[in-house]
């Protein structure tokens, strides 16, 4: 089984600072369960899986530096543009608590064929949510409209 790209927003200082990790075992949110994924039971974090291989995560992180949305969501453009990573759609989305998210769709090649890589941001006061998804090309434009509508069912946990 292939391996979900990793997170590409380890380089820019921006995006470094993202990554800084809130303190504690993981997450918790509520979403509705996209049919064709499976989650990872013996996982603190939000991990799902399809058969294929296409894996969804969520997490988050501290604000810091303090920024809304449309920061967020340019400095993981830019950052991932710069890594190879070819834009291919971006939207806007509201979670089911009213959080305004952006969701950058990108396309990278890996080994001989290309892959989709999703990232949805939301940002909620002291921190920013992320939802990651990723695989192959093929398996993963199927599963558009799922992750579109878990996103629009997104609950975080309250802090």
């Amino acid at each position: 089984m292939k391996r979900h790209p990793r997170s590409p927003l380890l380089g820019a200082a921006a995006c470094t600072a993202l990554l800084a990790l809130a303190a504690g075992c993981g997450p918790a949110y509520q979403v509705e369960t996209p049919k064709s994924f499976r989650r990872y039971e013996q996982s603190a974090d939000f991990r799902w899986i399809t058969p294929e291989g296409v894996v969804l995560r969520g997490r988050e992180v501290k604000n810091e530096p303090r920024a809304e949305l449309p920061f967020w969501a340019e400095a993981t453009r830019h950052h991932l543009e710069r890594k190879g990573y070819k834009l291919q759609k971006e939207r806007d989305f509201q979670s089911a608590a009213g959080t305004a998210g952006k969701r950058l769709d990108f396309l990278v090649p890996r080994g001989g064929e290309d892959w989709l890589f999703t990232v949805a941001l939301m940002v909620e006061g002291e921190r920013v949510l992320l939802i990651e998804a990723g695989g192959p090309w093929a398996q993963m434009h199927p599963l558009d409209a799922e992750i579109d509508g878990m996103l629009k069912s997104f609950r975080p946990a309250p802090k």
